[in-house]
């Protein structure tokens, strides 16, 4: 099926749009140095070229290997991002079941997305194991992305609890996605909303210039990923995602700070208490303002966004001094 560009990148609307950096052959030591650390985005170009994934995962492969298995689908209708998440209507199907539906209705934009199957099905990892250029000393997450085409995830950017950001290496293993990035400097611009500080009220299919004029302004980077390429999409970084055929993908997540990542295994991890023992009144106030987030305030904003029984694990972390500031910013 022929997919329409979005309003967002079409030459007529004018709007500041230019390509993200493509390379291969980027050495583990440069790709540190020249985009992670300084939070740049870059298509690796062959990031995943040898995954056997690559030929063995097709839409037949998982129908005939895995049908059986159950999943999580919604529906992902387009438009703004919080009217998007907020009509999902998720449901569960087997993968076979999924594999038909989008078969017989190839334009009903019915996503498998952000799954866990890697996880429940840890013999896939065999076919499409983690990046080299994922960072070690991180906690990582694998989410799993398959869908028709035109699915349309807009414009957002990814965090913990609405505050920690998450950065990206995002792995396309069939078909091809048109991705759109703008840094976060560029937020004043792409119209917020006030319900959630991550998600823009701009429609990528349907731009409206004269209720959003700002996006003028506004200075995105755009490009196709296809199979065996990487793309890193840095902490903080608003993006949105296009299917333009049927695709299958591999997001790898993780989270930069220090204590963000701390955080990030307390709550993924089954028993936290020999961690939770091993760093207990070792974060400093010192520490959090030269590089969390937000400083002192940003905690106080992730505490009050985690779940309420994991708020005591957490600040377990801080010194007596920091959890009295943290304290205090949380009255403020």
């Amino acid at each position: 099926m022929s997919i329409p560009r979005l309003s967002l990148t079409r030459p007529e609307y004018s709007l500041n749009l230019s390509p993200i950096e493509r390379r291969s052959g980027v050495s583990v030591a440069d790709f540190e140095r020249l985009y992670r650390h300084p939070q740049q985005p870059i298509v690796l170009t062959d990031g995943v070229a040898e995954w056997p994934a690559l030929t063995e995962w097709t839409f037949e492969y998982f129908k005939k290997a895995h049908g059986s298995h159950p999943v999580t689908v919604y529906f992902a209708r387009g438009g703004p991002y919080l009217d998007n998440l907020h009509s999902s209507q998720p449901r569960t199907v087997t993968v076979a079941e999924y594999l038909a539906l989008i078969e017989q209705q190839p334009d009903c934009r019915v996503y498998l997305g952000e799954s866990s199957i890697l996880d429940e099905l840890p013999r896939l990892a065999d076919a499409a194991p983690a990046p080299r250029y994922l960072p070690t000393d991180r906690f990582m997450t694998r989410r799993f992305w398959l869908g028709p085409a035109n699915t349309l995830t807009a414009i957002h950017k990814d965090s913990i609890v609405q505050v920690l950001p998450i950065c990206t290496l995002f792995a396309q293993i069939r078909g091809h996605k048109q991705f759109v990035l703008a840094a976060p400097d560029q937020a004043p611009f792409l119209y917020p909303s006030p319900k959630d500080p991550n998600a823009s009220l701009v429609d990528p299919e349907h731009l409206d210039l004269e209720k959003f004029p700002l996006l003028r302004q506004a200075r995105f980077q755009e490009t196709v990923l296809g199979p065996g390429e990487l793309l890193l999409i840095p902490g903080g970084w608003w993006h949105l995602v296009h299917a333009l055929e049927p695709c299958i993908s591999i997001s790898n997540d993780w989270v930069e700070d220090p204590l963000a990542d701390m955080v990030t295994r307390i709550l993924k991890t089954p028993d936290p208490t020999p961690m939770l023992e091993a760093y207990r009144e070792t974060v400093t106030r010192e520490q959090i303002e030269a590089g969390f987030p937000g400083g002192v305030s940003g905690v106080a904003a992730a505490l009050t966004a985690l779940p309420e029984d994991a708020r005591p694990l957490v600040a377990t972390l801080f010194t007596a001094e920091l959890r009295e500031a943290v304290r205090q910013a949380s009255t403020a």
